[in-house]
C-alpha cells in the first residue's frame, strides 16, 4: 500500500482536492434529485418526471458521493484510475443518449463537467506518482 501521507512535493493535494470536489458534486446532485428532482432537471431542459424512481437514483448518487471522501484520504490507485475512466465513459454515454434523441442536449453539460473533473483528477494522479 502506498504511503498516502507522503506528499511528493505536495502533488497528491491536487488529486485529493479533485476527488473531494467530485464527491461534493455527487452529494449535491444526489440530494437535489432526491428532494427537488423536477426543479433540478428543469434547469437543463429535461421534462418533468412523474414517478419517484428519480429519487432512488438521487439517493444512490448521494451515497456514491460519500465514498469519495475516504478515497480522497487514502488514494487507492485502482479506485482513482477507475473513477477517472468512468467519468470519461459517462461523457460517451451522454453523447450517445443525446444523439439518439432520448434526452435533450442539456445532458452534455453533465458529461462535460464529468470529463473536466476527470482531466483534473488525471493530472493530479500523474503528478502524484501513485
Amino acid at each position: 500500500m502506498p504511503n498516502t501521507t507522503q506528499t511528493t512535493h505536495g502533488r497528491p493535494k491536487a488529486l485529493r482536492l479533485s476527488l473531494r470536489v467530485w464527491g461534493s458534486y455527487m452529494i449535491s446532485v444526489g440530494a437535489l434529485l432526491f428532494l427537488v428532482p423536477n426543479q433540478l432537471i428543469g434547469l437543463f431542459g429535461f421534462p418533468d418526471i412523474e414517478d419517484n424512481w428519480i429519487r432512488v437514483f438521487g439517493a444512490l448518487i448521494l451515497n456514491l458521493g460519500l465514498v469519495y471522501f475516504p478515497m480522497a484520504r487514502d488514494l487507492p490507485p485502482a479506485f482513482v484510475r477507475w473513477c477517472i475512466y468512468s467519468r470519461y465513459l459517462f461523457l460517451c454515454f451522454a453523447t450517445v443518449i443525446v444523439l439518439a434523441d432520448w434526452l435533450p442536449a442539456g445532458l452534455l453539460i453533465f458529461g462535460a463537467w464529468d470529463a473536466l473533473n476527470a482531466t483534473w483528477a488525471w493530472y493530479g494522479y500523474r503528478k502524484a506518482s501513485l
